[in-house]
């Protein structure tokens, strides 16, 4: 006798809950960005923007009022402030990759740098201005070197391996740059990445059930967002909200028969969008099984045709162009050229 589904999801859940199987995934050394939960939904999303003006001062803890001497070549004349005025914070890096491509500076980083200058000149007070500028360039040069740096780098395949290379590339700005300007002006840009990788990796576990999955997403949300935890779940479209959870609970789907299937999708779908958008997809879903059928029909009778041995080659041509008039009507052409295609790529993998 089977365990109804939504019984045994029950039962796997308060096992995981009594014998704490719930596993922490990649974890490494900890976060990239430490007390990360300071970089809001809010910053990332400003962080992400390419302003077109300077942004706007944020909280007073998000910003660097001083230089900082953790970089390998400190320069005291390129304060991040300046008269004590805070100028950078997290989401700086926005404004900055719109001067850089603002300002053309790939022939004369030099006349580069003096657009720059100029264009912040009319944005703020000269001492302010020089200040941000001199922040500028060190931005500007650790990301020239740093691409040049990445050129000779392994390209990353798998969650660790790329939550690595994030890790990797961090170390390389905190050395260029001093560990706290570093932190303030990629830290959004990397907790948004480093987040969307821990997240994948989770969706994307082939042994674990969907319930793990969820539970674990709840945790790494907790652990990265504190007390948005929940609003970031909100910040993906349905869309992709939806084929997460398919993803999520591939391996429940697997296990289940065809009608069960068809139900926990349906099921899916009515937690994400409206009654009309279910009924579009599902329609979607009928005519894709259609033409799976109509395929598969085609398929078993072209292949009949063509052993047939009483058949001549241009009978047993014609016989399969009836067969495609027959069963696709008006895509019977397009249905004979991707054939045609399929043969001489064929042919051509074989040397034939």
């Amino acid at each position: 006798m089977r365990i109804p589904f939504k019984k045994l999801l029950v039962l796997l859940f308060l096992g995981l809950l009594l014998t704490g199987l719930v596993r922490q995934r990649i974890n490494g050394d900890g976060y990239i960005i430490p007390d990360s939960k300071a970089i809001t939904l809010d910053l990332v999303q400003k962080a992400r923007s390419r302003h077109a003006s300077a942004p706007p001062p944020q909280a007073a803890e998000n910003k660097i009022t001083k230089p900082s001497s953790q970089g390998k070549s400190p320069d005291p004349g390129a304060s991040s402030s300046a008269s004590g005025v805070p100028l950078v914070d997290y989401t700086t890096i926005g404004f900055f990759r719109h001067l850089m491509s603002r300002f053309e500076k790939g022939k004369d980083p030099l006349a580069h740098l003096e657009q720059v200058l100029d264009y912040l000149l009319t944005m703020m007070p000269p001492e302010e201005a020089r200040a941000l500028h001199g922040v500028y360039e060190k931005f500007m040069n650790c990301e020239v070197d740093l691409a040049a740096e990445i050129a000779s780098w392994v390209r990353p395949h798998g969650h660790e391996a790329v939550l690595g290379h994030l890790r990797r590339m961090h170390d390389f700005r905190r050395y260029t740059l001093g560990e706290e300007l570093a932190d303030l002006l990629y830290g959004a840009e990397v907790k948004s990445r480093e987040y969307a990788v821990r997240r994948s990796a989770i969706v994307a576990d082939p042994g674990m059930y969907g319930i793990e999955k969820e539970a674990q997403v709840l945790e790494l949300n907790q652990a990265m967002w504190g007390d948005e935890a929940g609003a970031v779940e909100a910040v993906p479209k349905p869309y992709q909200r939806y084929r997460e959870k398919l993803a999520m609970y591939e391996r429940d789907l697997e296990s289940l028969f065809p009608e069960e299937q068809e139900a926990m999708v349906r099921e899916f779908r009515g937690s994400f969008f409206s009654a009309d958008t279910v009924s579009r997809l599902e329609a979607v879903d009928r005519a894709l099984a259609e033409d799976k059928k109509t395929e598969a029909a085609y398929t078993e009778a072209a292949a009949t045709i063509q052993n047939d041995p009483d058949l001549s080659p241009a009978k047993r041509e014609a016989a399969v162009s009836d067969l495609r008039e027959s069963l696709f009507g008006k895509a019977a052409e397009a249905r004979r050229r991707r054939e045609v295609m399929a043969k001489a790529l064929e042919r051509l993998s074989t040397g034939s």
